[in-house]
């Protein structure tokens, strides 16, 4: 991207957590209506030449963006409002993107539970 040097121009790798929720789980679980807490984290060695840039994470459920976040540092708390939509799987995606150029970018799969089916 025009005015960066090649460590300010590439990036970092992103990752999502759910709170409170297993590393080894595969696919995210909650019930309609629920607020989802995440932790996004930029990791690798790129990180403080893309945090030295004016940067904004992005968030997603499928395509409809839930959050739009600055933050100058490495790791961000996010809350996600789910949006309506069909219990089912969903895709939660996360763009952390520089004002010049460089995006970290992470997808996460999301079932979306009807309401009292938590324990199935």
């Amino acid at each position: 991207h025009k005015g960066l040097h090649s460590l300010e121009d590439r990036s970092p790798q992103l990752e999502l957590k759910q709170v409170d929720s297993s590393p080894a789980v595969t696919t995210w679980r909650i019930e309609e209506g629920q607020t989802l807490q995440l932790q996004a984290r930029l990791v690798g060695s790129t990180v403080p030449f893309f945090l030295s840039q004016p940067t904004t994470l992005y968030v997603f459920v499928d395509a409809n963006r839930v959050a739009s976040i600055r933050c100058p540092q490495p790791s961000c708390p996010v809350e996600v409002v789910v949006p309506k939509v069909a219990p089912g799987v969903h895709f939660i995606a996360a763009n952390w993107v520089s004002d010049f150029g460089p995006v970290a970018v992470a997808v996460q799969p999301l079932e979306i539970l009807q309401s009292g089916s938590e324990g199935r």
